[in-house]
């Protein structure tokens, strides 16, 4: 059963050994019911279910007195441990609140509070609280390479590769120390991360086939597999595609042969994409639908969520409208209930695109807004900035001016902080036709050229045609 309950991670190091803690004393809770003839434990211990473990360890702690300080404690633990591993995040927040009012200086739960973070997609809170617990630890013991991976991880997102290679190097050497090959096959592997990152992919490559190497030597089937996926993945890079299916699919037979069928379900997606580049987009819709059905096996609801809005993603690129609005639908629901706040933005944005595209613009602009309006950041700028755009576009088109210039210099701040040079560029040359529209050359012509330099620099050809054509059109106008 706890080997079970473990397949279902979601690929992240979140401290393994509080999470076997945790799962452990709660597989041995359930057990024990089941001993005692309880059938709903008993059907947990054959079916493995990580949501009806949570509600079993839920029902428990509920028929608990509140002044059993202590046993309903190690309850809320468990249900943050099992719940994480479900995917229910959600459940999994709530415990952990109630966990860290009783304890708010446990380490663990904060290192759980910030895997969390990450997987809602709130990058810079879950670093926050990943250094926080880095410095916390005890130095000496090692104990800081609990979160070393973690805070690498979130760095390396962040673009901060320097210090995500540090975190990385650090585990590193405190693994060697310990002569821990698995871990430190691990940290090579996300060591090739980094260079990948760098577009570095001869160095990517090297460390790679170094943890492949290692892997295989050492029997991981779990590791091998993701040691193949990241070789599909540079391969994918090099443009050999032939060569990244073919790991993909080595992959695949791995994640199956060890039992890990959420990491399977990944390797379906990347398969996907691979179909979806070539065109063959019900291929595409066939492989995430298998990922789908695995997600939906396990229970895993932020999976299941993802598997609808990646299917949508395809249907509407095969002209499947109405198919790809009810997916996107279905996620945004499922979203909505577990409360994954970067799916929300995405969906709604999403549905927004489609639905405008269709000719509802009053409906899409609602669904902009709720983006906007939300009131905790969905840790995803760039589809905030998006959805800002698209309003503002709709107010130019409509003629409301002073609201598109308001909501546009807002957007134009928050894209510079965040280093989003296509949204900065974008904001420019919208702000330059607003501009136009009230006679303001001087003013047009400064917004569109700064607007034509950035998409130059990114290498967007057709928007600096677009701008170009729109700063000629200037220049006949005021000879």
């Amino acid at each position: 059963m706890v080997e079970r309950m473990l397949h279902l991670a979601p690929g992240a190091n979140i401290g393994p050994s509080a999470v076997l803690n945790e799962v452990h004393a709660a597989a041995e809770r359930i057990a024990r019911a089941a001993g005692s003839g309880n059938a709903h434990a008993a059907r947990i211990l054959k079916d493995g279910s990580g949501n009806e473990a949570v509600a079993f360890i839920d029902a428990e702690r509920c028929g608990i007195d509140a002044s059993d300080r202590a046993r309903l404690l190690q309850l809320d633990r468990e249900l943050v441990a099992l719940a994480i591993l479900a995917g229910r995040l959600g459940a999994a927040g709530e415990a952990l609140d109630r966990v860290l009012a009783k304890e708010p200086d446990d380490l663990d739960a904060l290192a759980w509070q910030g895997y969390i973070h990450h997987r809602n997609g709130d990058t810079e809170a879950a670093a926050a609280l990943f250094r926080l617990v880095y410095e916390r630890s005890d130095k000496e013991a090692g104990d800081q390479c609990k979160v070393c991976v973690n805070l690498g991880s979130a760095y390396l997102e962040l673009g901060k590769f320097d210090d995500a290679e540090k975190m990385y190097r650090e585990a590193q050497s405190i693994f060697e120390q310990r002569n821990d090959q698995q871990l430190v096959a691990d940290v090579r592997g996300r060591m090739g991360d980094v260079f990948f990152e760098r577009g570095d992919l001869r160095k990517a490559e090297e460390f790679y086939n170094t943890a492949l190497k290692s892997n295989k030597l050492l029997g991981l089937n779990e590791a091998v597999a993701i040691d193949c996926a990241r070789l599909g993945r540079l391969l994918h890079a090099l443009g050999d595609m032939r060569g990244a299916e073919a790991m993909f699919r080595e992959s695949l037979k791995h994640n199956k042969r060890a039992g890990l069928l959420n990491d399977a379900a990944s390797d379906y997606e990347s398969l996907a994409t691979l179909r979806a580049e070539r065109g063959d987009f019900d291929g595409a819709v066939a492989m995430q639908r298998r990922a789908l059905r695995i997600y939906e096996q396990l229970g895993d609801r932020t999976g299941v969520a993802i598997g609808y809005g990646n299917i949508g993603a395809s249907m509407k690129a095969s002209g499947d409208i109405a198919g790809a609005e009810e997916m996107y639908r279905k996620a945004l629901a499922i979203d909505k209930e577990i409360g994954r706040l970067e799916g929300i933005a995405v969906n709604c944005a999403n549905l927004g695109y489609l639905l405008e595209e269709r000719g509802e613009i009053s409906e899409a602009r609602k669904l902009y807004m709720s983006v906007l309006e939300m009131e905790e950041s969905p840790g995803r700028p760039d589809v905030f900035a998006a959805c800002g755009e698209r309003i503002a576009d709709l107010a130019i088109s409509r003629g409301d001016l002073d609201g598109a210039e308001e909501l546009l210099s807002q957007l134009l701040m928050l894209a510079r902080d965040d280093d989003l040079d296509q949204v900065v560029a974008k904001c420019c040359s919208n702000l330059g036709l607003i501009k136009i529209k009230r006679g303001d050359s001087s003013g047009a012509n400064r917004d569109l050229t700064k607007a034509r330099n950035l998409f130059n620099r990114l290498g967007d050809m057709d928007e600096v045609k677009r701008v170009d054509g729109l700063l000629a059109e200037l220049e006949d106008d005021n000879p």
